[in-house]
C-alpha cells in the first residue's frame, strides 16, 4: 500500500491547488464561481490518471490498493483546499467573501430571486463569510465527491474485470 501512497498524496495537493487556481481565476474573471460540471469531470480524469499511472507503475494492481489510492487523493485533496481556501481568502484577498456576496446580489437580482429564495442563499451565512469555516466545507464537500468518484471507477474496474473473466464450462448430464 505504501507504494499508492506518495503519488496519490502528491496528485491530491497538486489538484487542489489547481482547482483553487481554476475557482478564483473565473470567479475573478467573470463574476462566477467553477461551473459546477468542470469538477467532477476534473476529478473524473485525474482519478483516472492516478489510476494509470499506478497500473503502468505496479503491473497487476489490487482493487483495494486502488481504492486505497482514491481515499489518500481524496484526503489530500480536500486537506489542500481547506488550505488553499483560507489562504486565498484569509490572506491573498481578504475581500473575497463580500466581493462574492455583491456579486451573487447581482445575479439573484438579474435572475428575479424571490426575497425567500435570496434569504436561503449560502452566501449569507456565516460560515461562507468566514474563510476557515468555508474552507472546512469546501474540503468536505469535495472528499465525499472525489471519495465517490475514485468507488465507482474501482467499482467499474471490478465489473470490467468480470467480464472478462471466462464462463466455467457447462457439464450436461447425458
Amino acid at each position: 500500500m505504501r507504494s499508492v501512497v506518495q503519488p496519490s498524496a502528491i496528485l491530491g495537493l497538486l489538484f487542489s491547488l489547481v482547482i483553487t487556481i481554476l475557482s478564483y481565476w473565473t470567479y475573478n474573471t467573470n463574476g462566477n464561481a467553477m461551473q459546477a460540471w468542470l469538477l467532477p469531470i476534473l476529478l473524473f480524469i485525474t482519478h483516472w490518471a492516478l489510476y494509470r499511472y499506478l497500473r503502468h507503475q505496479k503491473v497487476a494492481i489490487k482493487s483495494s490498493q486502488l481504492l486505497f489510492a482514491g481515499l489518500v487523493f481524496s484526503a489530500t485533496l480536500a486537506i489542500g483546499m481547506v488550505i488553499t481556501h483560507y489562504l486565498y481568502t484569509g490572506i491573498i484577498d481578504p475581500n473575497w467573501a463580500e466581493r462574492a456576496l455583491t456579486s451573487a446580489q447581482e445575479q439573484w437580482a438579474r435572475d428575479g430571486y424571490s426575497a425567500e429564495a435570496i434569504r436561503g442563499q449560502v452566501e449569507w451565512t456565516s460560515t461562507f463569510q468566514e474563510p476557515l469555516s468555508w474552507g472546512f466545507v469546501s474540503g468536505a464537500f469535495i472528499f465525499l465527491m472525489s471519495t465517490f468518484i475514485s468507488l465507482v471507477l474501482v467499482a467499474g474496474r471490478g465489473f470490467l474485470q468480470l467480464l472478462k473473466t471466462p464462463a466455467a464450462p457447462v457439464h450436461s448430464h447425458s
